[in-house]
């Protein structure tokens, strides 16, 4: 493992397993440089994310009254995972809506997939790079389930963890915070909800006589339960 000096020089560092206290980081004046407990994830190969299936090209999701089998996104989680959600992002886009848009997350303690929508391929967000990691952060694909468009079983424990409702708008101000949906626990210093497999995410929007059109970005860690 190979580290860097404040002039761009390498300096080689003895190879860690995992758990084990290595070299603290420094700044060029001597200050502790400190990971975000959340980034250390993505460098371990463990934070996923899902996105509009077509660039460019939003998505029409959920529909005019909330309906608990019809989520807009819907993300599976199977026994012995545990998912941390990072973060939730809906941006309008294409028609716009029929009136306001309500939008409700929400957990369950069952696998609610049922049938239909749209299944995603999960991307590790540690992106690209040649060879194997060491120290046990190889990069590995998600055991997770991720759906824009499906079906899904009725409700066992409906557990709400936020809710907002927007203004409809995608043409003057489509991406101010009063027509986007951001949530966040780890940007809003809120305790992470913790979802111990089978488990479920949803995600629910809804608007008078036309649905919502969403560009979507879904971010979650994986961990070993």
């Amino acid at each position: 493992m190979a580290q860097w000096t404040s002039q761009g020089s390498s300096v080689a560092l003895p190879s860690l397993s995992p758990g084990a206290d290595g070299p603290a980081s420094l700044s060029v004046r001597g200050e502790p440089l400190v990971t975000p407990w959340y980034q250390e994830w993505v460098n371990k190969g463990r934070v996923y994310g899902a996105s509009n299936p077509t660039v460019g090209t939003a998505v029409a999701l959920s529909g005019t009254s909330y309906v608990a089998t019809t989520p807009a996104l819907l993300l599976t989680v199977p026994v012995g995972t545990i998912v941390v959600p990072l973060h939730v992002r809906l941006f309008q886009g294409g028609t716009v809506a029929g009136g306001v848009i309500t939008v409700i997350i929400a957990a369950d303690t069952i696998n609610r997939y049922s049938s239909g929508g749209t299944a995603h391929t999960p991307v590790n967000m540690r992106i690209g790079g040649a060879g194997a990691a060491t120290n046990g952060t190889t990069p590995r694909a998600s055991v997770c389930s991720f759906y824009s468009g499906a079906t899904a079983a009725g409700v066992t424990t409906h557990i709400e963890l936020a809710a907002a409702i927007i203004t409809h708008d995608v043409a003057t101000t489509p991406f101010t915070p009063q027509t986007r949906f951001e949530w966040s626990p780890v940007a809003n210093g809120e305790p992470a909800p913790m979802l111990v497999g089978p488990a479920s995410l949803l995600v629910h929007s809804f608007a008078a006589t036309t649905a919502p059109s969403w560009f979507y970005k879904v971010a979650w860690i994986e961990l070993d339960a």
